[in-house]
């Protein structure tokens, strides 16, 4: 994992620029291997040589890497074939694949695959060819045999400052079983001598999942077959793999193979051609090294935020479509579980997005994520308010309002001498309209809430419940008619029905 440095903030954890580029960082890991294809084109030939431009490569004079010829890279076919002799060189800056002869041309269309080793790895040289360390086409790595040795697997480039050799080359093991004492040697499978200064990229690997041994055999080379078919577990139907090969020399079988070599892949195997359509030899040996696939984290999601966006599900994507994992790396300002970021405060909230790989993938760069946090809006929430009696209802009420912010409710009463406000407890005074607001007026994090206000009637003592109205009584009717022959009319303006005597004197 990459030491992250984060700049662009404050001692108060504010952004200084408001404007800054979210993501700091997105390189290959510096613990893991780092390939790539690489397409010879018209813009990167010139003459002889194609330029690579790779973060890892450019401007990197010491980095040792490796070369193999691939003819079907994503099992697709290569636009062209290369049957010359390559080396690698640094000028100007960025690093070049090249033909040794230098009148050979640099086809436009190869497909190389480029391995770059982790550059603590063990066993990563460069070697230079010197009258001591030289045998004919041979030349020793190591000045006499060590310890240890045995189950080295070697892979090489040819490395050019000032000497070319335009051969095919090879790697070879020169090794006493019984002692365990051994050294490896690099060949020319011309067998013409190897040329004083002349230079190349190695690295010694133990052999396990990744690197191993390949041997043609009658079940994976046919007769005059010009390639020999790969079974291996990582590269069966596996068209996106990219291999790294060297030829071996087999000791005590004197086979040479002295063709140029890329990978193919055909009906769903990878296969070691010999690119001049040479016939492979039969118990010829090759080192095979499957690289592990690059990746890279992005984040195309907005840095900039608000807390009340919080909490927020983050959204970068691995390359290689891996679930991506998060960390935190300012606790004070904002909290990670599993891919929900919580804000906690305004300022600078860094979180580190990264992608640890599998058997297919290198792990990739750590990607810094930088929110820029703003303060957050904030709402009240504040339920109904029941109408009260005074006398036969307790002489308070309770409120209850909420801020989302998680911040206190303050409350006011607008209805002096009708109830008053003391904390979260309402008072009841007298009868009439009593109307409370709830407040939270924000702080460093939030703005401030709009009030809310609620309302509700207060009775006066006994009139909760009201007297129902009499029923009416029909009005009589005290008009002189057929039916009433003695009725008295009513006088005008009486409220009620009055009855009248009336009195009759008989003379004698």
């Amino acid at each position: 994992m990459l030491n992250l440095q984060f700049s662009g903030y404050a001692a108060n954890n504010t952004p200084i620029e408001p404007d800054h580029n979210p993501q700091l960082f997105e390189s290959p890991s510096a613990n893991a291997d780092t390939s790539f294809v690489h397409t010879t084109t018209l813009s990167n030939v010139e003459v002889n040589r194609s330029i690579l431009n790779h973060a890892l490569l450019n401007g990197k004079p010491d980095a040792i890497f490796f070369v193999t010829q691939n003819l079907t890279p994503s099992g697709q076919n290569a636009a062209a074939i290369s049957t010359k002799s390559i080396g690698v060189y640094y000028a100007q800056g960025t690093w070049r694949i090249f033909n040794q002869n230098t009148s050979d041309s640099m086809q436009v269309g190869l497909k190389y695959n480029i391995l770059i080793p982790d550059a603590s790895s063990s066993g990563l040289n460069r070697h230079t060819t010197t009258a001591a360390n030289r045998a004919s086409h041979i030349t020793y790595l190591q000045s006499s045999p060590v310890a240890g040795e045995s189950n080295g697997i070697y892979f090489v480039a040819q490395y050019w400052e000032s000497v070319f050799n335009n051969q095919h080359i090879g790697v070879w093991f020169n090794g006493d079983a019984a002692t365990g004492l051994g050294r490896g040697s690099i060949y020319n499978d011309s067998k013409d001598e190897m040329p004083i200064g002349a230079k190349f990229n190695y690295i010694r690997y133990v052999s396990n999942s990744r690197v191993f041994v390949h041997t043609t055999t009658l079940a994976n080379t046919p007769i005059n077959s010009i390639r020999t078919t790969l079974d291996h577990p990582l590269l069966n139907n596996n068209p996106d793999a990219l291999i790294q090969v060297t030829h071996q020399y087999n000791t005590g079988l004197t086979n040479y193979n002295n063709h140029p070599i890329a990978v193919e892949y055909i009906n769903g195997r990878w296969t070691i051609r010999n690119t001049d359509n040479g016939v492979m030899p039969m118990s010829t040996k090759f080192n095979v090294h499957i690289h592990y696939l690059s990746q890279t984290i992005t984040n195309n999601q907005s840095v900039t935020r608000r807390m009340d966006e919080s909490p927020l599900t983050m959204a970068a994507s691995a390359s290689s479509g891996l679930p991506v994992s998060y960390t935190s790396v300012t606790p004070n300002l904002c909290t990670v579980n599993g891919s929900t970021v919580t804000f906690l405060h305004v300022g600078g909230c860094r979180v580190l997005a990264s992608q640890a790989g599998n058997d297919t993938y290198a792990a990739a760069g750590d990607l810094g994520i930088i929110y820029t946090v703003s303060k957050g809006n904030q709402s009240i929430t504040f339920p109904p308010l029941s109408d009260k009696t005074l006398g036969s209802d307790p002489n308070t009420v309770a409120l209850n309002a909420t801020a989302s912010s998680g911040l206190a409710v303050s409350y006011s009463s607008t209805s002096a001498g009708i109830c008053s406000v003391a904390g979260s407890t309402v008072t009841l005074i007298s009868a009439g309209i009593c109307t409370i607001t709830a407040n939270q007026s924000g702080n460093s994090d939030w703005n401030a809430a709009e009030g809310v206000a609620r309302s509700f009637t207060i009775n006066a003592a006994g009139s909760a419940t009201s007297t129902p109205a009499p029923t009416n009584t029909p009005t009589p009717t005290n008009t002189p008619g057929p039916d009433n022959p003695t009725a008295t009319p009513i006088p005008d303006g009486a409220t009620s029905p009055r009855i009248y005597m009336s009195m009759i004197f008989y003379t004698p």
